[in-house]
């Protein structure tokens, strides 16, 4: 079991964007967007401010770096200073992993001797040298994405984002939207718990399999992969890759003909946001995209909507906001409404309220439970952290992320997608 969980996990920071660079780092912090760490914090918030760790990549070169969710989060607490938490600013504690494992290492050492009462949102590319430097000092990891082992299993792990339902979600998704076959594309090394997942899931469906591509993760030329996708002749095609392996699959595929808007192209939202779609270099009309945050441009939303009254109360741009910034922003609000219902704010109270706090459901997340899993019969995935199933279903509209549905959809569930 802990060496399919580390399988997956590899699988997990590669869908994720991440790429592994081991060289050495240092223990710089910094906040993003140029504000200070708690925003304005009124007159009357006086006591002694509650610091929370974010530790993220903000710099590095070699892989996807999430300004706005640094933005986001920092936000996030501006707003709930305005209230106050029992007295007690919060204060943002951002540091730079730098896509760096002596770096990430140096954030988490850092926030514990700062005494941090919680690491929040975090996004880690080293996740199993991130998580045990918390654990070990009690301290629990909340909002995480659950891209390593240790993160999908030690009990102070809380994560709210994880791709592993959202392989189901993106089969689920071809089925609704009138696909009758599907490919399935995701890295070479170690996919073999994925590739079961999709097969699975399609065979649920109904939906027929018309075999796997699996693709090296240093692959600079696809064009052999993309020639095998079209070979299928699959109505889907859906893939478990990170951002760069995804952007040189699309454009290979059009190279060879293939018309996303005739045959269905799915991609987890952290992938295709707002940014890949206004930075691509062609048409991505029609793709299709899934995730457990809802769409950081629709404002429809009631959560979206005040996500970006917030981001600009605080004097930062609303443009381009990707799913994660969205949960680190809900992260902030969630912890902070569990705060002013405690006795005493500390790691231990804190993990004492997360296991007990029951059902999370605001409408910019998809709802989870840290008190149960997500797919309890399920053999593999019933043993992880794994807390929330459901997702928004949306496609690349007139060059816009836009929502096919006004809800989230439990992909374990038959729905409908009108197109």
């Amino acid at each position: 079991m802990l060496g399919l969980i580390a399988t997956m996990a590899l699988l997990l920071v590669v869908a994720c964007g991440d790429d592994d660079d081991t060289s050495s780092g240092g223990d710089e912090q910094a906040a993003g967007g140029g504000a200070d760490n708690g925003g304005t914090v009124p007159n009357d918030c006086t006591g002694e401010p509650i610091l929370l760790g974010f530790d993220v990549n903000m710099s590095a070169t070699n892989a996807a770096t999430y300004e706005n969710v640094v933005d986001a989060a920092q936000a996030a607490v501006q707003a709930e200073n305005e209230e106050c938490v029992q007295g007690r600013p919060l204060e943002l504690l951002p540091c730079d992993q730098r896509n760096d494992v002596n770096a990430t290492a140096d954030c988490a050492r850092k926030a514990v001797e700062e005494g941090v009462v919680a690491q929040v949102a975090s996004i880690p590319g080293f996740g199993d040298t991130m998580m045990p430097i918390y654990s070990e000092a009690g301290i629990p990891v909340f909002g995480n994405t659950a891209n390593s082992s240790e993160l999908l299993q030690d009990p102070l792990s809380y994560p709210t984002f994880n791709v592993t339902p959202t392989v189901l979600a993106m089969a689920s998704g071809a089925h609704a939207a009138g696909a009758e076959n599907a490919v399935f594309v995701t890295i070479e090394s170690g996919s073999t718990f994925f590739v079961e997942l999709a097969n699975r899931q399609m065979e649920d469906l109904g939906l027929e399999s018309e075999g796997v591509v699996l693709i090296p993760a240093t692959a600079q030329d696809v064009s052999v992969y993309a020639g095998q996708i079209v070979s299928s002749g699959a109505d889907a095609i859906i893939t478990a890759l990170g951002d760069d392996l995804t952007e040189n699959l699309l454009k290979n595929l059009q190279q060879q003909g293939v018309d996303v808007q005739d045959t269905q192209f799915w991609a987890g939202g952290a992938i295709i946001t707002q940014r890949f779609v206004d930075e691509y270099d062609g048409d991505l009309e029609g793709v299709f995209t899934t995730g457990p945050f809802w769409v950081g441009g629709d404002t429809s939303n009631e959560g979206i909507a005040q996500m970006h009254e917030e981001l600009d109360a605080a004097g930062y741009d609303t443009e381009g906001i990707i799913d994660w910034a969205t949960n680190a922003w809900h992260n902030i609000h969630v912890i902070a409404d569990v705060m002013r219902d405690l006795d005493t704010i500390d790691p231990a109270s804190l993990i004492a309220a997360f296991d007990s706090m029951g059902l999370v459901e605001r409408p910019e997340a998809a709802p989870y439970d840290f008190s149960q899993p997500a797919f309890p019969d399920h053999p593999v995935m019933g043993q992880m952290r794994i807390f929330g199933r459901e997702h928004y279903m949306a496609r690349v509209v007139d060059g816009e992320i836009v929502p096919l549905l006004d809800h989230f959809v439990d992909p374990m569930e038959p729905f409908e997608l009108d197109l």
